[in-house]
């Protein structure tokens, strides 16, 4: 009797990878969102930025200095020349992003740095959490769990002390940070792997904890190998 069977060799795939028989379309399933032209995250950050703000309406229609927006960032953003103030360590660490918005202003525009402060802040809020619904955590989870985490993220009670200043902005940073040392971006547009390097370098050096996870991006194609090799 004469038994065939059904199999792809090393040889007939991208790589040399070969594929047990029954699974020949296994690679492009999960590639079906990274392919995909819609930019999630894109949309859901302005969702997420305003579900934020609706959620507190006091944090930009009565907005203050709080913690060292003030006393330290924005003090000093008046005294002193952007180049003697955004690398000057504060309590040990840089914390550059809220030294270069505080920069901008002057004695005749101060008046308008407690609600620029505070929306910069909800702005890098959701903009941390918006990373996870995009393709470049295709391999992480399914899109659904990816949304739904987002979701329950947006929607959770937030302390009050991390909420709308720029002084704890570095908790976000490090959270964006984090989650790009998950992502995969090799397959990402033109514009995203130019504007990755310049947010990677400010983000470094707003959490103490920059350094560590900022690699992470530069290894995705390797990492992303990896999880999908060990998957069964």
């Amino acid at each position: 009797m004469n038994f065939r069977t059904s199999s792809r060799s090393a040889d007939d795939l991208p790589g040399g990878t070969s594929v047990p028989p029954g699974r020949a379309d296994a690679p492009a399933k999960g590639s079906a969102e990274s392919r995909s032209s819609v930019p999630w995250s894109l949309i859901a950050w302005p969702a997420i930025l305003a579900v934020l703000a609706l959620r507190h309406p006091d944090v930009l229609t009565n907005a203050q200095l709080t913690w060292e927006d003030g006393r330290i960032f924005l003090a000093e953003g008046l005294s002193r020349p952007w180049h003697a103030t955004w690398f000057s360590p504060f309590l040990g660490y840089f914390i550059v992003l809220p030294r270069i918005v505080a920069s901008f202003f002057s004695p005749l525009t101060m008046l308008h740095a407690p609600l620029v402060f505070n929306l910069f802040s909800l702005a890098v809020m959701a903009f941390a959490l918006a990373l996870p619904v995009s393709a470049a955590f295709a391999h992480v989870a399914p899109w659904p769990y990816r949304a739904a985490w987002v979701a329950a993220c947006v929607l959770m009670p937030w302390p009050t002390e991390t909420f709308g200043n720029i002084t704890n902005i570095h908790w976000y940073v490090f959270l964006a940070l984090a989650l790009f040392s998950m992502g995969n971006f090799t397959g990402s547009p033109r514009w995203m792997k130019i504007a990755l390097p310049p947010l990677l370098f400010l983000g470094v050096f707003t959490t103490p904890c920059g350094p560590r996870v900022a690699i992470g991006p530069f290894n995705s194609a390797s990492t992303s190998s990896q999880l999908s090799s060990s998957r069964p």
